[in-house]
């Protein structure tokens, strides 16, 4: 954290260089003008990939993933990427440097890998076992994504076997899968092996701004106005799924929250949808006497 303030009175009137010789009335309403100033820089605190072990309750408390490819993971990314609308408006934000997509978690629903019943109770919920109906809390894995003509993320397929770091022979035609969840039906991998707090989330930055000045108008008598501009630089920052009322208190940052980076779910990775900070002016003035 950095955090750094301080003034300076403007040069005008008898006291500085511009005006100094000026009628009384402009010397009056120039000199004693003071910019002040607040600077303050903050990193995010540490960030963990989420997801919920199949099979079972998770272990130990832990909901650590499987990090599949390494070389498509970079845990120094994390710089926020805006999506702006036809009118200039917000439309959503990433905070991860490559595009990734929800898929079905086949390492966990495959027949030749789970037992029936983690097959039928996880990913199907059809009696029918010849048809795949997805149940609704399948388990989701994390795969590499491209845009399509359209603009769409697709998942990227491999285009020859590979073997990834968590040991699974994945075939030619299947998804390049990132992360998957920790099958913990029978304790293998059950705490999977990228652990948490690898990333770091958002900072936060502020930077506020002040003018006043103060004019005696008759002995022990003075008349003072001050504007404070929060934000002065009106710097928006996505935030996370809450609300941005949650976030911050007119254009100062109270907390931001962390992007979504749950592997589980179907939502999407890396989603900010919100973005918060705003300039804000306060004027007031007083008769001290």
């Amino acid at each position: 954290m950095l955090r750094t303030f301080g003034s300076y009175e403007l040069p005008f009137g008898a006291r500085g260089f511009i005006l100094r010789d000026a009628s009384g009335v402009v010397k009056k309403a120039v000199e004693g003008w003071q910019l002040s100033w607040v600077l303050g820089m903050e990193s995010g605190p540490p960030l963990s990939v989420t997801a919920t072990g199949a099979g079972s309750t998770m272990q130990n408390g832990r909901n650590w993933p499987i990090l599949v490819r390494s070389d498509l993971w970079n845990d120094k990314q994390g710089k926020a990427r805006m999506a702006w609308g036809p009118q200039g408006e917000f439309i959503a934000g990433t905070y991860l440097e490559r595009d990734y997509v929800k898929v079905l978690d086949t390492n966990l629903c495959n027949r030749n890998r789970v037992s029936e019943t983690l097959y039928l109770g996880q990913c199907k919920n059809d009696t029918d076992i010849n048809r795949i109906v997805i149940n609704d809390s399948a388990p989701y894995a994390l795969a590499l994504a491209e845009r399509d003509a359209k603009g769409m993320l697709i998942p990227v397929k491999y285009d020859r076997d590979y073997m990834g770091d968590d040991g699974v022979n994945y075939k030619a035609g299947d998804n390049v899968i990132v992360f998957r969840n920790a099958d913990q039906s029978d304790g293998r991998n059950a705490s999977g092996n990228y652990k948490g707090g690898r990333m770091t989330s958002q900072g936060r930055f502020n930077f506020d701004m002040a003018a006043s000045k103060s004019v005696e108008f008759m002995e022990g008598k003075r008349f003072e106005i001050r504007v404070d501009v929060q934000n002065i630089l009106n710097h928006a920052t996505p935030i996370g799924s809450d609300s941005p009322a949650a976030m911050e208190s007119g254009g100062k940052y109270v907390s931001i929250d962390a992007p979504t980076l749950t592997v589980t779910s179907s939502g999407a990775i890396g989603l900010m949808s919100n973005k918060g900070g705003h300039r804000t002016f306060q004027a007031r003035l007083a008769l001290r006497f």
